[in-house]
């Protein structure tokens, strides 16, 4: 298909609170053709989605593209008007972002040097209208994942590697520490500590197992690490040493609340799609027989895999809760308030079991600091942050699961803010 540029009035027009990749904007055309068929086209580069696969190459585009019906003053307004077609149909504000796919999709090697890993400090998009094969409208901008006057910096301590990022001028602000889940490594932290340092947070993404300096596999991480990273941030003239608090995801919401049981600095928690128990460690993807965990060299009490039980939920096609009483988190003991996040139809582990679970624990215990339980029925294991695309559970509403990826990290930054 030959595309043709031509002389045209058309232009877009573009509104949001900021450039933040995790904010919603408003996107409109003005001086299109009345009343014809309009084909909106968005390319992202230099992108990285931190739902997407670890080795997929962060240098390919991304692009979505959807029609839509210009009105009879020759304006297409995306918070207003339907898709008729294309990648998405029906009004959807951000559709064209979180329905972005790879166009050339491929693999590339993953670095094992901590150093070599690159950051994303934010991504271009493009933006076309056309008209058949004509474009009328074209404009770039950037969306940040971390807000240029953000900073960004390697820290290292006896068995942490991390990535600490703050805002320039920076003095006596809340820090958070960030940990991912079973993927290890570092990029899906630093992506969630980077989108959270825009909001006058200091924050330090966690690699605590999966490269070289750290532990290989996920079994026997000592929770000391985040006990460093406390010890680590407490020192910075950048951060107020009594507000420090936590979020992780998957397994790293399962290493959140623990290390938040046993660290009395850490006054809140984030766990999103926990576990309520300590599980067995992960070597190879085969389980490692031995603790996730450990503390002072000593393996903290877990829950054993079991092959009955594994081949039950595929027979079943649903999670099991097993566990065994010495494993269940002590989150009565967390000296700070918690937040926790859970999808009904988690496809990885019960965390909708270990929600409620967690949420009882603190009421039955009597429990004074807040705690709140947000359950989700779209989403499932990768609920992350805001519009960033999410095509892990493909049998759900993708509105749904986008919404819910808004709620959620909606009210984890809200939760932050008021906590900390």
């Amino acid at each position: 298909m030959t595309v043709t540029k031509e002389e045209s009035m058309s232009e877009f027009k573009i509104k949001s609170d900021n450039l933040q990749a995790d904010c919603e904007m408003r996107i409109s055309i003005t001086h299109l053709p009345a009343n014809t068929q309009i084909c909106i086209k968005a390319t992202v580069s230099d992108y990285y989605c931190v739902n997407a696969s670890m080795e997929l190459d962060h240098n390919v585009e991304w692009s979505a593209q959807a029609t839509f019906l210009s009105d009879g003053n020759g304006s297409i307004s995306l918070e207003k008007d339907p898709a008729l077609f294309g990648s998405y149909t029906g009004v959807c504000p951000m559709g064209l972002f979180f329905r972005l796919k790879p166009v050339h999709p491929r693999k590339k090697a993953l670095v094992d040097c901590f150093e070599e890993v690159p950051y994303f400090e934010s991504y271009r998009v493009c933006l076309q209208a056309f008209e058949q094969t004509r474009c009328l409208a074209e404009t770039e901008f950037k969306r940040y994942y971390q807000p240029p006057t953000v900073k960004g910096e390697v820290v290292y301590g006896l068995g942490l590697q991390g990535r600490l990022f703050f805002g320039e001028g920076c003095v006596n602000a809340p820090a958070i520490i960030v940990v991912s889940g079973s993927e290890g490594r570092i990029e899906k932290a630093q992506n969630i500590a980077q989108l959270l340092s825009g909001y006058g947070f200091v924050t330090l993404a966690v690699c605590y197992f999966g490269m070289q300096g750290v532990s290989e596999f996920l079994e026997r991480i000592p929770l000391e690490i985040v006990e460093e990273a406390i010890s680590i941030l407490k020192k910075r003239k950048e951060v107020n040493p009594d507000r420090i608090g936590i979020y992780g995801r998957s397994k790293g919401a399962e290493f959140a609340l623990l290390s938040a049981s046993r660290f009395p600095d850490l006054k809140c928690v984030v766990a999103n799609s926990p576990s309520a128990w300590v599980m067995e460690g992960i070597k190879k993807w085969k389980p490692s027989k031995s603790s996730s965990w450990t503390e002072h060299a000593k393996e903290v009490p877990y829950t054993q895999f079991s092959m009955t039980n594994y081949l039950k939920e595929k027979l079943m096609n649903r999670k099991l809760e097993y566990h065994s009483e010495e494993s269940v988190i002590p989150v009565e003991q967390i000296n700070g308030s918690v937040l926790v996040l859970a999808a009904y139809s988690d496809e990885i582990w019960p965390a909708f079991s270990s929600a409620v679970s967690i949420s009882e624990r603190l009421r039955l215990s009597g429990f004074v600091l807040p705690y709140h339980k947000y359950i989700y029925p779209n989403s499932g294991h990768m609920m992350t942050v805001a519009f960033q695309p999410n095509s892990r559970s493909p049998k759900a509403s993708w509105y749904g699961v986008m919404k819910e990826s808004e709620h959620s990290w909606k009210k984890t930054v809200a939760f932050f803010k008021e906590e900390l």
